[in-house]
């Protein structure tokens, strides 16, 4: 579901979402511009370790924070410590994969294809909000409107 509640704006300011991914996992997605506290807060939870972090618009490793079953080493939180870099919150590890692919006509780690599955996945969140149906990956064609924008408007001739 999506609203605005509380800006003058033309998309929404709150949205909510419950997910079931291929592999059965299931999310839930909470984005809010209403809230006083600005802070982002992610959460995962997983059988072996629940991976937290909070910040202020961009984060570093020092933001996360893993918990293990009864607070026991284990290997994911053994991968953690021995992380060398911190990259933060930024797509700056991205753009500089592609622009190196690029400058050695190598093919980027993501294809066209690749991205298009998160473009495929935010329209159904959309348009799951609007219709209030429950959306399967793969079900957005090219005569659905959801297809072309997240209104799901489709396009005029000459657009």
């Amino acid at each position: 579901m999506i609203g605005t509640l509380d800006h003058d704006i033309e998309v929404e300011d709150a949205s909510m979402a419950l997910v079931r991914f291929g592999s059965g996992a299931m999310g839930s997605i909470v984005n809010s511009s209403v809230s006083p506290r600005q802070e982002s807060y992610l959460r995962m939870d997983f059988q072996q370790a629940t991976l937290e972090c909070t910040a202020l618009y961009r984060y570093a490793n020092e933001h996360w924070k893993i918990s293990t079953p009864n607070d026991e080493p284990n290997d994911a939180l053994a991968a953690w410590n021995e992380l060398e870099e911190d990259f933060g919150g930024t797509h700056d590890v991205q753009i500089g994969e592609i622009l190196d692919c690029m400058a050695t006509n190598e093919r980027p780690p993501v294809s066209g294809d690749e991205a298009r599955r998160i473009i495929e996945f935010t329209a159904s969140l959309y348009k799951s909000a609007k219709t209030g149906q429950v959306i399967k990956r793969g079900s957005i064609t090219m005569d659905d409107p959801f297809y072309y924008g997240n209104a799901g408007i489709l396009p005029q001739a000459g657009d």
